[in-house]
């Protein structure tokens, strides 16, 4: 006797659902890799690919977790592309002298010396960094001045993830940029 779609989901959704939270720590992500999963299963038997498939529920969670594993190295790669494409964004917009002002934060003492020129532009940079949120500063400097992977940014923050991460210091970057483009045209 053939099953029905529904028997079928009712006797994979249990077992599968408890077993994709585990790995995906979100039950509307385990969910919708079931469905996908249970989908391609029915797809495939009514075709005729699968012959005596006798655990059915082992075979629906091992396609939904290969569907997850894709998804992730997908995601994976987006970050990395997207990670690389706004480093170089960044660099293309930053010039030497505004990323060498990221060091004077830390020591400023070391460049009192500096000749007057470079004196106006780290006054003109610490009045359009100070007008930045406190967030976005400790953001911009654990990322730029201690090099803190944007993954550990993201923990010590609590964003959801390493995305956000990057969007929030890129989003503080250019709001950083934007001030203090407006601050050197105006006169101290």
């Amino acid at each position: 006797m053939k099953s029905t779609f529904n028997q079928i989901f009712e006797e994979c959704h249990t077992y599968c659902i408890a077993n994709l939270i585990k790995l995906t720590n979100s039950k509307a992500e385990a969910e919708d890799l079931f469905s996908d999963a249970i989908a391609k299963y029915w797809v495939y038997s009514q075709q005729g690919k699968i012959k005596h498939q006798e655990n059915v529920k082992a075979f629906v969670f091992v396609t939904a977790k290969r569907l997850w594993l894709d998804q992730k190295r997908k995601k994976q790669k987006e970050y990395h592309v997207e990670e690389s494409t706004m480093d170089l964004h960044l660099q293309q917009q930053i010039d030497s002298s505004d990323m060498e002002a990221f060091n004077v934060l830390i020591d400023a003492e070391d460049k009192a010396t500096a000749d007057k020129n470079y004196q106006t532009k780290m006054k003109y940079f610490q009045i359009a960094f100070e007008q930045l949120g406190e967030k976005c500063q400790k953001l911009l400097k654990n990322r730029y001045v201690y090099n803190i992977s944007t993954q550990d940014i993201a923990d010590q923050f609590g964003f959801k993830s390493n995305r956000v991460a990057i969007t929030t210091i890129f989003r503080c970057k250019q709001k950083f940029i934007k001030i203090y483009g407006e601050a050197l045209k105006k006169p101290i």
